[in-house]
């Protein structure tokens, strides 16, 4: 019952002789659980906020080594995301004996952030590598954080559909950061893909009305699942409208 009660890790039973009888001893190692988690040295809020999440550490939950490791690794790689390539994070832990909880400190220096370097891509891309970096607005020396690329590629995306290269995509081959430097290199595979026209014979239908229907306009690319569900809708628009044939 002890051991199901989930407060303690092992339990063992020992009878010691004595003048009177026996003395029954229950001993048992407790187990331990997550506590408090405060990260130090971060004044950035935005930042902080992330980087406790990344922690993952659940108050409440039971304590373990490996659990404390994977969310050290976890704030690091938060860091890294974060352009904090030379970050340092220290991690210390606080022993709540009466409450057999752990608390979980992180003492982080997060040294100066990594900006934006050279730009390079391969590939089809339909413009120039300043054209490029301009759209994209990876401007050299700007500073990095988890969300350059994915707003990078964002706006290449938007700049194709624009040109009706529905066809076109963007990815981002690698990535090497530089310490001499403090900077970060991109290499990104760009293909601009044909231009495709959509256009409606037989029946009018206004340039919104088949931008709503033909849904590669929603999901920003075309295949043929995609031209064949438009010819669907454009169907049950008609028949909804009283054209069965």
């Amino acid at each position: 019952r002890l051991y199901q009660s989930g407060l303690y890790d092992t339990i063992q039973v020992q009878g010691l002789r004595t003048e009177g009888g026996v003395l029954v001893v229950f001993a048992g190692r407790p187990r331990l659980f997550i506590g408090r988690t405060q990260i130090f040295g971060v004044n950035n809020e935005r930042l902080q906020s992330q980087l406790a999440g990344s922690a993952r550490l659940q108050p409440g939950t039971r304590y373990s080594q490996r659990k404390l490791d994977a969310s050290q690794v976890s704030i690091e790689q938060a860091l890294t995301d974060n352009g904090f390539y030379e970050a340092k994070v220290e991690r210390r832990e606080q022993l709540d004996a009466p409450n057999s909880q752990v608390n979980v400190i992180y003492n982080i220096q997060p040294g100066k952030q990594a900006k934006v370097g050279n730009v390079k891509v391969d590939g089809t891309p339909g413009m120039s590598l300043d054209q490029f970096r301009k759209t994209s607005k990876l401007k050299a020396g700007q500073k990095v954080n988890r969300q350059t690329v994915s707003r990078a590629l964002t706006r290449l995306r938007k700049y194709y559909d624009k040109k009706q290269r529905w066809a076109g995509a963007v990815t981002l081959e690698t990535k090497e950061y530089h310490a001499n430097t403090n900077q970060l290199d991109y290499s990104f595979q760009a293909r601009e893909g044909p231009l495709v026209k959509v256009r409606v014979e037989g029946a009018k239908y206004s340039r919104g009305a088949i931008e709503r229907l033909v849904p590669i306009y929603e999901e920003g690319t075309v295949d043929l699942d995609l031209v064949n569900e438009g010819a669907h809708n454009l169907r049950a628009d008609l028949q909804g409208k009283g054209y069965f044939d």
